[in-house]
């Protein structure tokens, strides 16, 4: 049997490629657009840097400090644990107190006391300041100095300051 023969009049005709590249374009814009927008959320929400006075960086290079020691440390693990003893996570307690309300506050709905959570505050500094000098970042007169600055305050004082970094 012969081979069936093509009529080539009949072939079908290749598609316009209009729809392909109109949708090329539009995921491409998605993307560019998607990626600038990250890039400037990310640039927006960066935190400032924190500054260091001319006295304070004198002062820590010639104690022979170390320079891994930043201003948040150990700060942020002073203000876990307070959130840790509220039972509740940082970001929780950082929204709240973004929102008006002050730690004392998220203490109360805890059934917590503002004389247990000053406890709770001075600890969470002792032990701050006691990682702070084994990471060497304190000098020994620092480390009296800052036992005695954080013991003195009123437990409002010290909420109050608390509460006040929450909000950084």
């Amino acid at each position: 049997m012969p081979a069936p023969q093509i009529d080539l009049n009949k072939k079908p005709q290749a598609r316009s490629s209009t729809w392909g590249k109109l949708l090329l374009v539009v995921g491409l814009t998605a993307i560019i657009l998607l990626g600038g927008g990250i890039i400037l959320w990310q640039v927006t929400t960066r935190q400032p840097a924190n500054h260091v006075t001319q006295d304070e960086a004198s002062s820590s290079n010639s104690q022979g400090k170390n320079t891994a020691c930043g201003p948040r440390l150990p700060m942020d693990s002073i203000l876990q644990e307070i959130a840790n003893q509220l039972q509740m996570n940082l970001d929780q307690v950082k929204q709240q107190v973004r929102a008006g309300k002050k730690l004392r506050d998220l203490a109360a709905g805890k059934n917590i006391s503002l004389v247990r959570l000053h406890t709770i505050e001075i600890q969470a500094f002792e032990d701050g300041n006691n990682q702070w000098q084994r990471q060497g970042c304190l000098s020994p007169q620092d480390y009296k100095d800052n036992q005695q600055r954080y013991s003195v305050l009123t437990p409002l004082q010290l909420d109050d300051e608390v509460t006040d970094t929450l909000t950084h």
